[in-house]
């Protein structure tokens, strides 16, 4: 294997990156670290480093199984794979998921790990000896895996991994051969999908099922960039939901994430479909989608806020301001007031939400600004000496400033905060326009949250 260019080692398991800098410049050989501590730098991403590198897991038989973990920067995410490296070039089993760039690295670790461990409890295939011959049938008339080149066929017929075991075509053949007159079903699915032996085995409730299908039909369609059915499908799932906690007497949604155990987190997949209703609503003047979506967003958050843990302070603060934000959007101003003012009464020292108040006086209006109220909600923000996120609060006064084009104030400003000789001078841009870190989402859903 090559060296790296920048770091000169030369990596015992994982892959080198080609990276091409410049137009018409040659590629630089990169070590996954090195490319990782680039692209970090590039996109404005964490470059988080501190996790195990190796870790071993016990299989269902009791064998243990030792993976190499490996991370890759994407611009709009961060993947995660852990491959069980067998020599002569042969990975075993092999994990991989997907971090979205607003979730914790340690978070997307756990999925995985959870991933690895499902993906161990269960062995498909079972081998046997009879007068000398081994033979090899499939437990349950079921197999899964992952689908590989076989160097013997150039390509032309791929080999089989299951059970973290390689078997050709012919193998795989003969094994099916002992259900012959049947009918089967071939499922092709993505790396980043949970292995789904839970179903197969009968360890989830019929229920949980429909529930966790019902979650993954609705990002097939946010994936696909159909917010409507994204959620007319999740509001669906979120009655299966609360039928299904119900059942099991659980008060919050980490109690119930312990016996689901889905392919979501349902604490993410609450994340998520806040977020679509976000888009939808925001994005929209049409009066009837505004009141229709409005007042779904509205009654989504307020059942959130009686499911959540009590140290689970950022995901109530969230819900809560986007209640009262919905309301602006609504057009009802004098009840988004009053809410904002009412939670701000109780806790005067919640930054963000003088922020979102403020917000919907300039920032977040399809109306004329009113720089004037957005400005003296945030100075009224700043007075507070206990008030938390200051930086943020700041932040946001001085693209105040910029926006309304007060550029004395913006100097005066500037030069409070000890920054007589750096007069701020941002590009305007459009809440729905791209993010300049280049992460590849909305301004307004990433650096301009």
């Amino acid at each position: 294997m090559e060296r790296c260019q920048i770091c000169g080692k030369r990596p015992e398991y994982e892959g080198m990156v080609n990276l091409t800098v410049g137009e018409n410049e040659p590629p630089e050989i990169m070590c996954k670290d090195c490319y990782n501590k680039y692209a970090s730098d590039m996109y404005g991403i964490d470059n988080y480093t501190d996790f195990e590198k190796e870790k071993v897991f016990t299989d269902c038989d009791g064998i243990e199984h030792s993976f190499i973990i490996e991370k890759t920067i994407h611009p709009m995410s961060i993947g995660w794979e852990a491959k069980e490296y067998l020599g002569e070039g042969k990975i075993g089993y092999s994990f991989e998921v997907f971090q979205e760039l607003e979730e914790s690295s340690i978070n997307a670790i756990n999925r995985l790990y959870k991933k690895i461990e499902k993906g161990l409890s269960k062995k498909f295939i079972e081998k046997s000896e009879s007068f000398g011959r081994k033979f090899c049938t499939l437990k349950d008339n079921v197999a899964e895996g992952r689908i590989e080149w076989d160097d013997n066929y150039d390509g032309e017929v791929p080999k089989f991994i299951i059970d973290g075991q390689e078997f050709t075509l012919h193998d795989l053949g003969k094994m099916m051969m002992s259900c012959e007159g049947w009918n089967f079903r071939l499922e092709i699915i993505e790396p980043t999908e949970w292995i789904k032996e839970d179903y197969i085995s009968g360890k989830l409730p019929l229920n949980y099922i429909e529930l966790d299908d019902k979650m993954q039909e609705g990002y097939k369609y946010l994936y696909d960039g159909n917010l409507t059915d994204t959620i007319k499908v999740w509001l669906d799932t979120w009655n299966i939901l609360m039928d299904e906690m119900k059942k099991v007497s659980a008060k919050t949604f980490r109690e119930f994430d312990d016996v689901f155990k889905g392919t979501q987190f349902v604490t993410n997949w609450v994340n998520d479909f806040e977020n679509s209703l976000l888009t939808i609503v925001s994005n929209s003047k049409d009066p009837e989608i505004l009141d229709s979506y409005g007042k779904i967003r509205i009654d989504f958050n307020k059942f959130v806020l009686d499911f959540l843990e009590d140290d689970d302070e950022l995901t109530a603060e969230n819900a809560k301001r986007a209640i009262a934000e919905t309301y602006f959007m609504m057009g009802n101003i004098k009840k988004g007031e009053e809410l904002f003012e009412a939670h701000l009464n109780e806790d005067p020292n919640w930054g963000w939400g003088w922020i979102g108040w403020s917000d919907q006086y300039w920032l977040d209006t399809w109306k004329s600004p009113d720089f004037k109220k957005g400005e003296a909600l945030l100075l009224r923000a700043l007075n507070n000496p206990g008030v938390r996120d200051r930086e943020d609060i700041v932040e946001r006064l001085l693209d105040l400033y910029n926006e309304s084009d007060q550029t004395e104030k913006l100097k005066k400003f500037n030069a409070m905060l000890n920054n007589k000789d750096k007069v701020l001078k941002k590009e305007k841009i459009g809440r729905n326009e791209p993010c300049p870190c280049g992460s590849g989402k909305k301004y307004k859903k990433c650096c301009g949250a």
